[in-house]
Formats: C-alpha cells, sequence, structure tokens
C-alpha cells in the first residue's frame, strides 16, 4: 500500500518498482496541494505585481516542514518503510523577473504564462526555443504573448529549473550496523600478476555496500553468504598497509579498518606466476 501526501509517495514495502504506476493509484491521489496553489495561483494573497521580495518562500517552508514532519512519524512508527518525495515538474522565479524581456507576437498565443506556444508555419522559431511536441518551448526567460503572465511562480518553459525534476527519498537510517575486514582479509599474500581482494563483513543484507580507499570508492559484491562482501581492487598489487571505510549507500559503517598485502618469497612463489 502507498500514500501521497502532497508529492510525497509512501510505500510499505520500501520499494516501488514503477513510480508511474503508483502515482496513479486511487490510493495515491491524496494529495495537498498548498504548494501548487501558491506557486501557480498566488494563494495566501502572495502576487509578484503588489510584492516583489519572495515571501511567499516562508509559506512553502512551513508546508514543506510539516511533510516532514508527518513523514518522521510514519516512518519512525513502522507504518511506512520508506518515502519518496517527487514533483511532476520544475519551476522559474526568474521568468517572472524578467520584466524587460521581448515579447514575441506569434500566430498562435502564448500558454503556460507565455513560456510556449503552438508551433505555426507562417512563423519562425524563436533563436532561445526548443521544439516539443508541436510546441516552441522557450529556454530563456522571455515569454510568447497571449498568455496571463505568472504572479509567483511559473512552469512550461525549457530552462533548467523547469524542466528539472527533484526525486528525493526518505528512510530511518539504521544505527549500529557491524562492519568489519575478515580475519582472512587483513593480511593478503599476493604472487605476481595478482591483486588484492578484500573481503568484508557487513551485518545486513544491501545492494549499495561500498569502501573508500585512497578517497576513491569501490563497490562490492555479494558472495554465498549473505552478510560478506567482495571488493576487487585491480590496482593494488604492491605490499603496503591500507585503510579502508566501509559504507552501505551514503552512510558511513565504519572509518579506518586496516589491510596489509604481502608479496609472496622466492620459495612461496609458483612457477605459474611468473
Amino acid at each position: 500500500m502507498s500514500i501521497l501526501i502532497g508529492r510525497l509517495c509512501l510505500n510499505h514495502d520500501g520499494v516501488v518498482e514503477d513510480l508511474k504506476s503508483v502515482l496513479t493509484k486511487d490510493n495515491c491521489k491524496k494529495g495537498i496541494k498548498d504548494l501548487d496553489e501558491i506557486k501557480h495561483h498566488g494563494k495566501d494573497s502572495f502576487d509578484y505585481e503588489k510584492e516583489k521580495t519572495p515571501i511567499y518562500l516562508i509559506r512553502e517552508l512551513e508546508i514543506i516542514d510539516e511533510l516532514l514532519t508527518k513523514i518522521r512519524a510514519s516512518v519512525f512508527a513502522g507504518q511506512y518503510s520508506k518515502a519518496i518525495i517527487i514533483s511532476d515538474h520544475g519551476a522559474s522565479r526568474l521568468a517572472v523577473l524578467h520584466e524587460t524581456e521581448n515579447v514575441w507576437s506569434m500566430e498562435t498565443k502564448g500558454e503556460h504564462s507565455g513560456r510556449c506556444c503552438k508551433i505555426s508555419e507562417i512563423n519562425s522559431k524563436p533563436d532561445f526555443a526548443i521544439e516539443e511536441s508541436g510546441y516552441w518551448v522557450l529556454a530563456n526567460y522571455d515569454r510568447f504573448k497571449g498568455s496571463r503572465r505568472a504572479n509567483v511562480e511559473v512552469h512550461g518553459g525549457a530552462s533548467i529549473e523547469e524542466v528539472t525534476v527533484p526525486i528525493i527519498e526518505i528512510t530511518q537510517r539504521i544505527s549500529d550496523i557491524e562492519a568489519f575486514i575478515v580475519d582472512e582479509s587483513k593480511v593478503i599474500t599476493l604472487g605476481a600478476k595478482e591483486y588484492a581482494i578484500v573481503k568484508i563483513y557487513v551485518g545486513i543484507k544491501s545492494n549499495n555496500i561500498s569502501i573508500k580507499l585512497d578517497g576513491n570508492y569501490y563497490d562490492a559484491e555479494k558472495t554465498d553468504d549473505p552478510f560478506i562482501y567482495s571488493i576487487k581492487l585491480l590496482n593494488y598489487t604492491k605490499k603496503g598497509k591500507f585503510l579502508i571505510d566501509i559504507f552501505n549507500g551514503s552512510d558511513v559503517l565504519v572509518f579506518g579498518q586496516q589491510f596489509e598485502i604481502k608479496k609472496k618469497d622466492i620459495s612461496e612463489t609458483s612457477m605459474f606466476d611468473f
């Protein structure tokens, strides 16, 4: 079961295989549309023509804070394992602030506050526009004639902030996860043309285990043991002592785990190593 709060989708299983199908379910249509009402309709008397200072941001942050409080309560209570905050589109304040624009008069009227208009054979495509789905869409902060100016923010153009769609995943951080280099990898003895393979123990099953070594990140592979992970270090063929940090996703599980690479001496070296 999932539920949408504003642009928030909570999923019991913690997995969203097809985000589009999840968001079209009836139980994901319960939305708090206050952000849309503010950005597109100037709810609570927010209007650029009356107030140039973006005071609407205060109310938007309050709404977001209220949603985060709901997420925290739901996830911590075990009602949901994951929350996903998404947006259906971006929005631009700069296209509202740009009061000295060159306003194009086209055969077809502008839509979405003038940020786009239907392609017409009579007119030529503006220099700062792209073609998409039968429309010319502006990538700068101008607008086409024939559409009401936005009074808070605008979307419908091709500027970076209008087309960027954030997706934020929120889960409860798991603390006190045991992680360490297994004994067999604390000292690794290599022959000629061999490279180090480090095995680590991590007290959870995860697809996002990695290590950081000398400022570089290396993904871990699963083994037959669900809690043992293996990391191939193709560039580590010389002897020395090394420190690694172990990660689960972006969370650091442990710092400063040490392993050592030694080289086989002549009596230990197989003739097949040459």
